[in-house]
């Protein structure tokens, strides 16, 4: 590639990505790449329990009993929005907190 990159802007997004998130998502887009949840044919089904089963995996890996009880948010700006306008419980944030947290 040239010079080495240094990301600075993680808050957005994170980058390079682990090799294995770059093949998963290959393999998923090129496979099954279809909106979870809305509709019921066979692709979008298997959508959803691919999302159901990384549910269940970060709930046991924060060691939530219900892993109903873990919300996905569509970025950072929806997930701080729930959780501070609609806190359920334990809100897990970075270290140093967000500065959208702080204004």
């Amino acid at each position: 590639m040239g010079a080495q990159i240094i990301y600075l802007d993680n808050a957005a997004t994170s980058f390079p990505k682990p090799e294995a998130v770059y093949v998963f998502m290959d393999q998923f887009y090129r496979r099954a790449g279809v909106n979870p949840g809305r509709s019921g044919y066979d692709l979008c089904i298997e959508a959803g329990q691919l999302v159901e089963d990384t549910r269940r995996l970060l709930a046991g890996f924060f060691g939530l009993r219900d892993p109903h009880h873990l919300t996905f948010a569509y970025n950072s700006t929806d997930a701080l929005n729930l959780a501070i306008f609609g806190s359920c419980g334990r809100v897990i944030t970075p270290s140093p907190p967000p500065w959208s947290t702080t204004r």
